[in-house]
């Protein structure tokens, strides 16, 4: 919902991956493989602006090959 925080929902460890990514995107990455799970491969992947800036990002679920 709006004005909660992202973590409230997520346990430490998921909070640690999470800080994690948005490290590695905010140093200019912007794709990210989480893993393969239950026959889907997950990647986060970075949305940013016009001036490159990161402004969110979004999770793509794929049948795993």
């Amino acid at each position: 919902m709006k004005g909660e925080s992202l973590f409230d929902c997520h346990n430490g460890l998921s909070k640690k991956k999470i800080l994690e990514i948005h490290d590695r995107f905010t140093k200019g990455e912007n794709e990210i493989c989480i893993g393969v799970f239950k026959g889907e491969k997950i990647t986060v992947v970075a949305v940013r602006g016009d001036k490159d800036e990161l402004i969110g990002y979004f999770e793509r679920f794929e049948k795993a090959e």
